[in-house]
């Protein structure tokens, strides 16, 4: 897929996760578009081996924090593609969050974006609602499940 395959796919998709974050519709759009545009530019540093959607969304959330530290009055870092690294996981060995990361992309639908949002993105269950159309208690389940299914396989809590 190229990526301006992948942009008309998904765009709509990382504007709605990004409303949530960027506080309107409009800024939404132009975190999404300026993403894009990083895209073009740092394409050759994509590695197809790995998912795109996991590299965009580490672009989109380097968006993001550039338009907040704009939106603050800071002068924006220099864009690093690799700088957010779905950090609340920080914490956890690269292995581990390698193998947390392989596990939620084995998801799709509701449950991808259940495990992306809250592993990747550090969303917390009741902002999860928000975006995707479940209950909290839905939500949770699948958070609940996801964390004792790794703990069950790979022997580690998250």
């Amino acid at each position: 897929m190229t990526l301006e395959q992948f942009y008309k796919n998904k765009r709509s998709h990382y504007v709605k996760l990004m409303k949530a974050r960027a506080g309107s519709p409009e800024a939404a759009e132009d975190i999404v578009q300026e993403a894009f545009c990083r895209a073009l530019q740092y394409w050759d540093s994509y590695d197809p081996t790995l998912p795109l959607e996991a590299w965009f969304t580490r672009i989109v959330n380097n968006s993001l924090k550039a338009y907040k530290n704009m939106e603050k009055g800071h002068s924006s870092e220099p864009f690093d593609e690799e700088e957010v690294d779905g950090t609340d996981c920080r914490m956890l060995n690269k292995q581990l969050w390698e193998t947390i990361r392989r596990e939620i992309n084995q998801y799709d639908g509701e449950h991808y974006e259940v495990l992306s949002l809250y592993f990747e993105h550090q969303y917390k269950p009741r902002d999860i609602c928000k975006v995707v159309d479940l209950k909290y208690k839905n939500v949770e389940t699948i958070l609940q499940r996801f964390k004792r299914d790794i703990k069950d396989t790979y022997g580690e809590d998250l």
